[in-house]
C-alpha cells in the first residue's frame, strides 16, 4: 500500500552458517557499450546500492558521454 518502503536487512555470518559462494554473471558498462556496436544508450537505470562511487569514479569519463539519459538511485553521505 501506500507509504510502505523497500528495505534490506544485513547480519554478519555466524560461522555455522558455512561460507556461501554465489557467482553471478556481470558486465561492465563499457562491455554493454560495445555489445551495443559502440552505440549510444538512450535510458541506463542503475540500482547498485552503495556502489556508485566505483561505477562513477574518475574512469566513467570514458564512457559516460554514451549515455543520454541516467537513472540513478544515491546512497550514503558520499554520494551528496
Amino acid at each position: 500500500g501506500a507509504g510502505n518502503k523497500w528495505g534490506i536487512s544485513v547480519r554478519a555470518a555466524a560461522p555455522e552458517d558455512g561460507p556461501e559462494v554465489v557467482r553471478l554473471p556481470a558486465v561492465d558498462i563499457p562491455a554493454l557499450i560495445a555489445k551495443s556496436g559502440g552505440a549510444a544508450i538512450d535510458i541506463l537505470k542503475i540500482d547498485i546500492e552503495r556502489s556508485e562511487i566505483e561505477v562513477f569514479g574518475p574512469s566513467s569519463a570514458a564512457w559516460l558521454p554514451s549515455i543520454r539519459n541516467l537513472v540513478i538511485e544515491l546512497h550514503g553521505d558520499d554520494c551528496d
